[in-house]
């Protein structure tokens, strides 16, 4: 009794939103793993409370909770990562810049990032952010540039330097020459990272046209040995423990769980580099 409800509650609980994705994957015409470990799962579980109402004590309830609790948990640590990806990202878009102070043969005059060319000289004083990549025409200052490349240290930056697009100035002030791509690191950043969040990574896709073919094959084989059995003479529940074995044997848990937790090193790999 104590095992059925543990297993009832995983599976209805836990596993909720693997057999929604299956339901959905179904409903599209389109199945994927999810239907594969859903249908694997439900499977052992029916067969299991089959079993234990006509007083039997051969059940496989463990196999069902220990193929949600893999995918699962995979689906959790990618999900997570992602969330810190996503707060990394609105961190990073806020800290943005969208004018800046360009030198003109009469002073110096505010523009919009997006209007500065290459050649033009940015004004950067104490406490700004540098608006793009650029050089050091003039002016010593001490630049914070953690956000963009992610050393701690604050760094001297002088004449014939690099400048980084999207570093803070603690001291000094400086003026910047533009580069030819008019382009600032933290926005090629930012634009990477959001790239990583929109764009289904490869593996993922890989896993998914995989399952396109291979979830219809593994349920047709799981029905025909059922089948095959029962025309041979096999009695109803040795040829459904054929079946479910074939479905469960075929449940690609360690590609449920490596999926997600590659994709979660990819977007982690990406968090590091930015």
């Amino acid at each position: 009794g104590n095992v059925w409800l543990t297993a009832t509650v995983v599976l209805g609980y836990t596993g909720y939103p693997l057999f929604r994705g299956a339901f959905v994957s179904v409903r599209a015409g389109r199945p994927n793993m999810d239907l594969l470990v859903g249908v694997a799962a439900a499977a052992a579980y029916a067969y299991s409370t089959v079993v234990v109402l006509g007083g039997g004590t051969d059940v496989y309830y463990d196999v069902a909770v220990v193929i949600v609790l893999a995918v699962t948990v995979g689906d959790y640590y990618e999900d997570r990562v992602k969330r810190g990806a996503t707060t990394r990202l609105a961190d990073l878009t806020a800290d943005r810049v969208d004018d800046a102070v360009r030198r003109t043969a009469d002073g110096t005059e505010t523009v919009a990032v997006d209007d500065l060319d290459a050649g033009d000289e940015v004004v950067v004083a104490p406490g700004d952010r540098v608006p793009v990549d650029g050089v050091v025409v003039e002016g010593t200052a001490v630049a914070d540039e953690s956000l963009v490349t992610g050393e701690s240290r604050p760094v001297r930056r002088s004449t014939g330097d690099d400048a980084v697009g999207g570093s803070v100035l603690r001291e000094g002030r400086l003026v910047v020459r533009v580069g030819e791509d008019a382009a600032s690191t933290l926005d090629r950043v930012v634009r990477a990272l959001w790239d990583v969040q929109s764009t289904r990574p490869g593996a993922q896709r890989l896993a998914d046209r995989v399952a396109a073919v291979f979830v219809p094959l593994v349920v047709v084989l799981a029905s025909a040995a059922t089948a095959w059995h029962l025309f041979a003479g096999a009695a109803p529940d040795a040829a459904l423990l054929v079946g479910l074995s074939v479905l469960v044997v075929s449940c690609p848990c360690a590609l449920g769980l490596a999926t997600p937790l590659a994709v979660a090193r990819g977007v982690r790999e990406a968090l590091d580099d930015g």
